[in-house]
């Protein structure tokens, strides 16, 4: 995200996003409270603290790949996971967007003919923990996940892969694109790839 950024940032832009605008590392991509400041990295503000500390802990043992994320993790310790999951975590309510019928089904109801759940089930508002929070989230962001998930199945990594490999390869792009609009916020700024219904 840092580096589709780059090409358009003037120098102030980049001095705000290399030395922070918070007093940690966290707070250059995330934003200060969490409230996320580049399109494509994701919002902790509207995760749990228990979400957020299995997220780093996945990170840090090699679970959850993500360049960036796993380099940023591999020195914390079990402490230092708990305080940041404990600073970042606020759960922060964020009102959803514009209504999509197409998405509106399928976070409500699922689609049951092809055994998908709904997807407010386990990541409303009411989420299960462990489960990410949507509502709120970056959409690139949300986009960029379902398509890992999709393409990638369970070796996109983390807790649940397993589950969410399973409920994706359901959903064709019209409806990972529909999905990321319906939770998050922000315009998308990029068209979905296009991947096969079943890998």
């Amino acid at each position: 995200a840092f580096l589709k950024l780059l090409p358009d940032l003037d120098a102030g832009a980049y001095g705000a996003m290399t030395t922070g605008a918070a007093d940690n590392d966290c707070g250059r991509c995330h934003g200060a409270d969490g409230e996320g400041v580049i399109p494509g990295v994701p919002r902790l503000d509207i995760q749990s603290p228990a979400y957020l500390e299995a997220a780093l802990k996945a990170f840090r043992n090699g679970t959850r790949q993500s360049g960036t994320m796993m380099a940023a993790a591999r020195t914390l310790s079990d402490a230092d996971i708990a305080e940041l999951a404990d600073r970042f975590g606020e759960g922060a309510s964020v009102p959803r967007g514009e209504a999509n019928v197409a998405a509106a089904e399928i976070v409500r109801h699922g689609i049951p003919e092809r055994d998908v759940p709904a997807c407010d089930s386990c990541h409303g508002v009411n989420s299960r923990e462990g489960y990410p929070r949507l509502d709120g989230q970056d959409s690139d962001y949300l986009l960029s996940q379902l398509e890992l998930f999709k393409l990638l199945g369970v070796e996109r990594g983390g807790p649940n892969a397993h589950i969410m490999a399973e409920v994706v390869r359901e959903l064709d792009s019209a409806q990972m694109q529909a999905l990321a609009e319906w939770y998050g916020e922000g315009e998308l700024t990029r068209t979905p790839r296009e991947l096969p219904l079943h890998p």
